[in-house]
């Protein structure tokens, strides 16, 4: 089992986060295969796995190096080193049909549309939702050595940690141990 991290509070900022920092500091793409955005894409509840298995070896590679483009894109508007028209360029490789929706989501892919495009379509649609979120409430963990993102929708906007019960624990202890070698 791939373990992704579904701490976003967004699907398309779980996307960035397949994307992950390792115990030595090295970046782990958890995305290496069109099997493992099959396994992400069912996880993230956007489409079910065998949908996202169709297709032949050919189709399937193609639309990897599409998920994992739109993914490294999207992070690199987040971090500041790409614009939104640089993330436009790389949705437009996304093969689309607009058709009408009686309610939201207001855009979806047609239902007689290939199984592969049908859930490229929707993985585009959560990077492109990620760009209307409010800029100040997607951010990074705080955990300097963590690179994970996510949606703070808490009340007041005080989330500084991707998750409690990793980086936030972590920098709590740490804190603790130090002020306990200042008073010891």
């Amino acid at each position: 089992m791939i373990p992704f991290s579904w701490v976003g509070n967004h699907p398309g900022l779980d996307l960035v986060n397949t994307v992950k920092a390792s115990a030595s500091g090295q970046l782990v793409d958890l995305l290496p295969d069109w099997a493992a955005v099959t396994a992400w894409v069912d996880g993230a509840g956007l489409a079910d796995a065998a949908l996202a298995a169709a297709g032949d070896e050919d189709r399937r590679r193609a639309a990897h190096a599409t998920v994992v483009t739109l993914r490294d894109a999207l992070r690199a508007l987040l971090e500041g080193d790409a614009t939104q028209e640089d993330l436009d360029a790389h949705l437009a490789a996304v093969p689309i049909r607009l058709a009408s929706a009686t309610g939201p989501p207001w855009v979806q892919p047609p239902v007689d549309a290939d199984p592969i495009d049908r859930v490229l379509v929707t993985i585009a649609l959560a990077v492109v939702e990620v760009t209307g979120l409010p800029a100040e409430r997607v951010r990074r963990c705080a955990n300097h050595e963590c690179v994970l993102r996510f949606h703070d929708t808490t009340r007041g906007g005080g989330r500084r940690w991707c998750d409690m019960a990793t980086c936030g624990n972590r920098a709590k202890q740490a804190a603790h141990t130090r002020r306990q070698q200042r008073a010891g």
